[in-house]
């Protein structure tokens, strides 16, 4: 038996035999590959945001015969609400698997109406476990139930053989012209950047475009001396984030070295400190430039 300490967090036990089984948050998948997995047998579970196929297809490229799945649920259901075994991985990278036993679960848009397999929706779940309120809050309680429903705030997928998958949340969706931009589809691309060690995608408000832009708040082992060195990197990572997505999911509002991203002991993001700070910093190069953010 070995543990395996993956910056400070412990992932799981390992088994003797060569056999390694992890529970890891998604910032952490890539940084695995320095703790000698690559001659054992891998299993990883992952979970607290959306994972990629493209974050796993980047792990496998180091550690080829390493399974990974996914599980998804809340403290207000109990918390699993779908998970899937190590046999049913084939061919659904980036899903968190179906329904668990006895779980109902529906796929609605803004306005509360059911949409069809393959399309976005909000999941609203019911089941015995789902929590019947929140503590001496009914305001949040009712904004969170419909009937016997559960509003999870997660942007789903379900795909014809039942499988789902994660696209975002509803309220940190980027709202850019007109168009939506998933936070987590820019994160995961730009975590699978050599440069990039921690990412947090979110949006900031241009008063004179009256729409937010996309900005990237990364952290970095490289050298940066200066406002120079982060123009560059600022320029580099703008360019190559350009080349692999649509027009209006490029990083408009700039790429934001940080010291770290602010999370959860889970591993969530904790967007609004970033924001505050984001913004007020933004506001703040707008005036002094005394011209609109170039898209």
């Amino acid at each position: 038996m070995r543990t395996v300490l993956i910056d400070s967090v412990v992932g799981m036990i390992t088994y003797p035999v060569g056999r390694t089984d992890l529970n890891i948050v998604v910032t952490l998948i890539l940084r695995t590959c320095c703790c000698g997995l690559s001659g054992c047998s891998v299993s990883i579970v992952s979970a607290a945001a959306p994972l990629s196929s493209e974050l796993i297809e980047a792990f496998k490229k180091r550690v080829p015969q390493a399974v990974i799945t996914q599980a998804y649920g809340l403290t207000e259901t109990s918390p699993l609400i779908t998970a899937f075994t190590t046999a049913e991985a084939a061919g659904h990278d980036g899903h968190i698997g179906p329904l668990l036993p006895s779980w109902e679960a529906r796929l609605v848009d803004l306005d509360g109406n059911d949409v069809p397999v393959g399309e976005r929706g909000e999941l609203w779940v019911r089941v015995a476990v789902v929590m019947t309120g929140y503590h001496k809050n009914p305001e949040a309680t009712a904004n969170a139930m419909h009937n016997e429903w559960f509003k999870t705030g997660d942007v789903v997928v379900v795909h014809p053989d039942g499988f789902l998958q994660v696209v975002d949340r509803v309220k940190e969706l980027i709202k850019f012209k007109g168009f939506q931009v998933p936070p987590a589809e820019l994160e995961a691309l730009l975590i699978t950047h050599p440069k990039i060690t921690d990412v947090a995608v979110l949006g900031l408000y241009d008063k004179n475009q009256a729409t937010e832009l996309p900005a990237a708040f990364v952290t970095t082992d490289e050298k940066i001396n200066g406002p120079a060195d982060a123009a560059a990197f600022d320029k580099e990572i703008q360019a190559w984030v350009a080349g692999r997505v649509a027009k209006h999911k490029r990083l408009a509002g700039g790429v934001h070295i940080v010291d770290s991203v602010p999370k959860t002991p889970s591993g969530k993001i904790l967007r609004r400190f970033l924001r505050e700070k984001g913004q007020a910093d933004y506001d703040a190069k707008l005036a002094a430039s005394g011209v609109q953010a170039k898209l």
